[in-house]
C-alpha cells in the first residue's frame, strides 16, 4: 500500500530525547513522545524498523504528570483533554527482544470513540520516502486470537510477532457494545490494533478502562517462500 495516513509515525513529529531505553545485543527499544502519541521505537541492529504506539492523545492539552523508569518497567502518567492515561511498558527478560505495553484510560467525561488509529507502524528507512518492504504472513481472523506475524524484507531481514491481549479489552467491548473481532490487522505499513469504534455507547467518566495490552517480539528467522 502506498502512502501514509495522518496517524503514521513521522520522526519529525517526535520530541528530542528518549524517556526510557532498553537494549539487547541486536535489539533496542526507546520511548518517545510525539505531538499526538507516545511511541515505543524499535531498532534492530541499530536500524529503526518499527514503532509501537503506547497511547494516542486526541485533542490538545497534553501534560506529562509522572514517569517512573524502574528497572525493566517504565510507568507513565499523563493528563490530556480526553482524560488521564496510565501506561506501563516492560521488557520482561532483558536478554530477549520482547516488550509489553499496557495502556489504561480514565475519561474526564463520558467518551465516545468514533475512531482510534492502529498501534504498530513499519518505519521508513533513513532517507527513503516509502516504508520498509515486507509482508504479513498471518493476522487475526474474525474473533480468533488477536495477533499478526510479519517479516521485513531487506539486506538484513527479520520477523516480528505482535499479540494483543483481547481479554484485557473485554470491559471496553462490553461498555461500548462493540466486537473485538478483526481488530488486529491493517494495511502495510500501518498495522496492529485499532480500537473498535463506538458512535453511540460511551466510556463512562471517571472509570479506568484498559484500552491496550500489546506484546511485540522480534525474531531473526524468516519463513521460506
Amino acid at each position: 500500500m502506498n502512502g501514509f495516513s495522518p496517524w503514521y509515525q513521522f520522526n519529525s513529529r517526535q520530541a528530542a530525547g528518549a524517556l526510557w531505553k532498553r537494549q539487547t545485543s541486536e535489539f533496542e527499544f526507546e520511548v518517545r513522545q510525539s505531538d499526538d502519541s507516545m511511541w515505543g521505537n524499535v531498532f534492530v541492529r541499530r536500524q529503526p524498523v518499527l514503532a509501537l504506539r503506547a497511547a494516542y492523545f486526541p485533542g490538545t492539552g497534553f501534560k506529562l504528570l509522572h514517569t517512573e523508569p524502574g528497572g525493566n518497567t517504565f510507568t507513565l502518567l499523563a493528563e490530556t483533554s480526553v482524560g488521564r492515561f496510565r501506561i506501563e511498558i516492560s521488557m520482561p527478560d532483558p536478554s530477549y527482544p520482547l516488550v509489553r505495553c499496557i495502556t489504561r484510560l480514565t475519561p474526564g467525561a463520558d467518551l465516545r470513540i468514533p475512531f482510534w488509529p492502529r498501534d504498530l507502524m513499519v518505519l521508513r528507512a533513513p532517507d527513503k520516502k516509502e516504508a520498509l518492504p515486507g509482508k504479513l504472513y498471518v493476522q487475526q481472523e474474525g474473533t480468533r486470537t488477536g495477533w499478526l506475524f510479519g517479516g521485513i524484507d531487506s539486506t538484513d531481514p527479520f520477523t516480528f510477532l505482535y499479540f494483543q491481549n483481547l481479554t484485557a479489552l473485554n470491559d471496553y467491548a462490553q461498555r461500548t457494545k462493540t466486537s473485538l473481532g478483526d481488530t488486529v490487522g491493517g494495511s502495510w505499513p500501518e498495522l496492529g490494533m485499532g480500537l473498535p469504534p463506538s458512535l453511540e455507547n460511551a466510556l463512562p467518566a471517571g472509570k479506568e478502562i484498559t484500552i491496550g495490552d500489546a506484546f511485540l517480539g522480534i525474531g531473526s528467522a524468516v519463513p521460506e517462500r
